[in-house]
């Protein structure tokens, strides 16, 4: 989860999670000062916005929350994919899936881009504004 940027942002230094040394050492506050991998900030400042309100709640139920909501919405691109009765089990049995809960990675979000392409072989004329939105989520 994004406690460390939450942090920032709470403290009104959202701008630092950009900064490579200033993230680090938030990180290293968050879990007592020890010496901790760093791990960069690579999103849009708009996913500032999911950083903090799932980092709101203890970390257990936020990281529950972010997979469970990722992941049925992944579960839902691959079905406007490919609407067969067996699409949802194949989706979530896919090995993938399991490496993704247990890192706790955001690999569900990209359901973005799964949903973009299923409409753009329905109605091409949409595509140029789903493409814009889906450069800024």
């Amino acid at each position: 989860m994004s406690t460390p940027r939450a942090n920032l942002t709470w403290q009104h230094h959202a701008a630092e999670a950009y900064e490579p040394a200033l993230q680090h050492a938030a990180e290293k506050a968050v879990f007592g000062g020890r010496d901790v991998p760093f791990y960069g900030w690579h999103y849009p400042p708009v996913f500032f916005v999911v950083a903090v309100i799932v980092a709101a709640i203890p970390y257990g139920w936020g990281l529950s929350i972010w997979l469970a909501t990722s992941l049925l919405a992944c579960l839902a691109a691959m079905r406007a994919i490919l609407p067969r009765p067996e699409t949802l089990l194949i989706a979530a049995a896919f090995p993938a899936v399991f490496v993704n809960i247990g890192h706790g990675q955001n690999g569900f979000s990209h359901h973005r881009a799964a949903r973009w392409r299923a409409a753009s072989a329905r109605s091409p004329a949409v595509v140029g504004g789903r493409a814009d939105r889906l450069a800024h989520l």
